[in-house]
């Protein structure tokens, strides 16, 4: 898996607070076996691509606090993403106690792969 700027730029998006493209390589030994002649990015990868996207915006805000990944909350898994292109999009954020809840969401070739709530805390 890599971070990516861009699959295809001429693909318009709607809008998102902060998004990033990963990219999946098919040779990549994991696909063998997860699922042979069916290869799907794992879930627990996409979480994984979630909170590297929402540290990194976290770590350009204004904010001097540095955060930490307190839980995953409502985590949904609604299609089987194939090995290329994923875009992660972040759509939503509010304050919550002393930390913050990031939405996210997994998107592929226009189709939602899975989204869930992030919970940050201040170290």
């Amino acid at each position: 898996m890599e971070r990516v700027r861009s699959c295809d730029p001429r693909k318009s998006h709607d809008e998102a607070l902060h998004r990033e493209q990963y990219f999946f390589h098919r040779e990549d030994p994991l696909f063998q076996d997860h699922f042979p002649g069916r290869p799907v990015i794992p879930g627990s990868l996409l979480v994984s691509c979630f909170h590297k996207t929402a540290s990194r915006w976290l770590a350009g805000t204004a904010s001097a606090s540095t955060w930490v990944l307190h839980g995953v909350s409502n985590a949904r898994f609604v299609a089987f993403g194939e090995p290329g292109c994923v875009e992660v999009r972040m759509e939503g954020f509010c304050p919550h106690d002393d930390g913050i809840l990031l939405d996210v969401s997994a998107v592929q070739n226009g189709k939602l792969l899975a989204h869930a709530r992030l919970r940050y805390e201040p170290s």
